[in-house]
């Protein structure tokens, strides 16, 4: 960020995916506990993720009340369900990981990105969208994309294009869509677009 000339301070929205403790981490900085993005709303997808994580701080990836909680009084925004972050950047409700979680779409004219957070793991959730993941913290509700309707996967051969929260399996693209079936591209993200 400071490479591109920006700073902490100048960072006025922070959008998270949901507050797992791998996806919450970096909310603060130092032995003080300061938000690394002291000027910041954060925005999480619904009242229900943030009551969860006040009412179950033991339960596995829990992020902890001093990582989180405290530093984010007064700070977290909850949005609605279909919330426009800026123009070209909607969040949208994917709940089923956990009580709140939120995907991004990102669009430019026709092209259109989903940043899909923890909402899938695996590409075999593709074909089987009821399937969940051991460490969803609502392990009894159904998978998460058999909960979701994402509009932006009906789009034409390929788009969107989609990336998820695991290396390995971080980038997907719909190559095309016949009788109901599609076929779907995994892989890395290329290394321009992953930092490396």
């Amino acid at each position: 960020m400071r490479q591109a000339g920006a700073s902490p301070e100048q960072v006025d929205t922070v959008v998270y995916s949901h507050l797992h403790a791998d996806h919450t981490g970096w909310t603060i900085t130092g032995e003080q506990h300061a938000l690394t993005f002291p000027n910041a709303t954060h925005l999480i997808g619904s009242e229900e993720e943030w009551r969860f994580w006040q009412d179950n701080p033991t339960v596995a990836f829990a992020p902890g009340p001093e990582v989180v909680g405290r530093p984010l009084q007064g700070r977290v925004e909850v949005v609605a369900k279909r919330h426009s972050v800026a123009p070209g950047v909607d969040l949208l409700a994917t709940p089923g990981h956990t009580p709140g979680h939120q995907s991004v779409v990102v669009s430019s004219g026709s092209a259109r990105a989903v940043i899909l957070g923890d909402l899938l793991h695996c590409p075999l959730q593709i074909g089987m969208p009821e399937w969940g993941v051991v460490f969803a913290s609502t392990p009894t509700s159904p998978g998460a994309l058999g909960n979701v309707s994402l509009p932006s996967w009906r789009a034409r051969a390929r788009s969107p294009r989609a990336a998820t929260s695991r290396r390995s399996c971080s980038a997907a693209s719909c190559l095309a869509r016949e009788s109901g079936v599609m076929l779907i591209r995994f892989g890395p993200l290329p290394p321009s677009a992953s930092g490396d």
